[in-house]
């Protein structure tokens, strides 16, 4: 997926992303991920060899995971974090097909894509709802 898709999430007020990915695709945070403004992580994550120790730390702290399906959003699940997932049209066998619930990890909600490859439209629910969460997230 392209970083760029996630440009609608960027751009709500009170939203900062952060990037908790390493090796492959982390590339694309230098061009792309310096205008969106996302806050780099992966390379301070986890460098002593503990996998995802640094990373669980960081994800406790942080109000939603949004995630493609990769560990991470399995992290945030097992930890009892608010994950979103987005899977590819046709998902892995985990995540059913069809609902927004999985019976993994009951913090998790998917947003799946109605056509295949149009992220766009994905990411338009995810900007609708994620006002909503980040509204509710401030208020006292």
């Amino acid at each position: 997926m392209p970083l760029e898709v996630f440009a609608p999430l960027a751009s709500l007020p009170g939203v900062t992303l952060y990037s908790l990915h390493k090796g492959p695709g982390q590339a694309q945070l230098s061009g792309v991920g310096a205008a969106l403004k996302i806050v780099d992580l992966g390379a301070e994550l986890d460098r002593e060899g503990d996998a995802f120790v640094d990373t669980a730390t960081v994800m406790v702290h942080l109000d939603l995971v949004v995630s493609t399906d990769t560990a991470i959003p399995h992290l945030a699940g097992a930890l009892g974090r608010p994950v979103w997932l987005l899977p590819p049209h046709v998902p892995d066998w985990r995540w059913g097909a069809a609902g927004e619930m999985t019976p993994w990890y009951p913090t998790m909600r998917l947003f799946r894509q109605t056509t295949p490859g149009d992220w766009p439209a994905v990411f338009a629910r995810v900007r609708t709802t994620l006002a909503a969460f980040s509204k509710e997230s401030t208020q006292p």
